[in-house]
């Protein structure tokens, strides 16, 4: 190979996708510390509140906000909160265990108590007013770093956007989000810049999720990837036993 070859921009590109997403048969050549091992090179895996068409299943925790409504019955709406045990004290129902449930569960537990309470077919609707339980984390370089609450379908793009976006020292090449599914630690690895130019799909992020646009705790974490990758094409996905 000569070095015209070398230098041309196309090899260079082929190089680094083939650093990324290796040959069909395996996973790419990474140097990986003992306690990262590689995944695949594409999405995240979903934690358990999605279903199975994909949607966000929203469950309920403590200190949530709900409106509760009785079709036909406009006494009966009222804006009630979860309490610091996960109960819900709904009239006509009593106390209920809301922690777990999506508000369409709850509305049919809800229905089912009032109709022990002689109130004849209740049509009950269950709306989420506040979040607080149901939330992910974003840190270091965005602007308004913190802990932001999810209730609905949500992206990594838009959730760095809800912090204010990123500042000016951030470098978003390699933006990490952290989740656990099933006991299992994952780590995912993206180039924002990648995904806002359409290269790939913008991942979703769930609650509990971590997500981390900081070079420095970035690069902290990358120390166990001898050869950091090119993120440009696909994204990677790691399972840490340290994240």
């Amino acid at each position: 190979m000569n070095l015209r070859t070398f230098m041309n921009p196309k090899f260079v590109l082929a190089a680094a996708v083939f650093a990324v997403t290796g040959c069909s048969s395996g996973p790419p050549e990474l140097g990986l510390a003992p306690t990262v091992e590689y995944v695949q090179a594409g999405a995240m895996p979903q934690p358990e509140m999605v279903g199975a068409d994909g949607s966000f299943l929203y469950a309920l925790g403590p200190l949530d906000k709900v409106e509760v409504e009785v079709v036909g019955m406009p006494d009966l709406t009222r804006q009630l909160s979860v309490d610091a045990q996960g109960f819900l004290s709904v009239p006509l129902a009593g106390a209920v265990k809301a922690t777990g449930l999506t508000p369409v569960e709850l509305a049919d537990i809800l229905e089912e108590r009032m109709r022990q309470n002689y109130l004849r077919d209740p049509d009950v609707v269950v709306n989420l007013v506040e979040s607080t339980s149901n939330a992910i984390t974003l840190d270091g370089q965005v602007r308004r770093p913190g802990i932001y609450p999810v209730y609905r379908d949500q992206t990594l793009t838009q959730a760095i956007a809800v912090a204010g976006g990123e500042n000016d020292f951030a470098r978003v090449t390699t933006v990490i989000v952290f989740r656990e599914v099933s006991g299992q630690k994952y780590v995912g690895l993206y180039d924002v810049r990648a995904i806002r130019r359409g290269n790939y799909a913008d991942p979703s992020v769930y609650p509990g999720d971590r997500v981390v646009v900081d070079e420095s705790q970035t690069r902290r974490f990358l120390d166990t990837i001898q050869g950091v990758t090119n993120l440009l094409t696909t994204p990677l996905v790691l399972l840490s036993r340290t994240a």
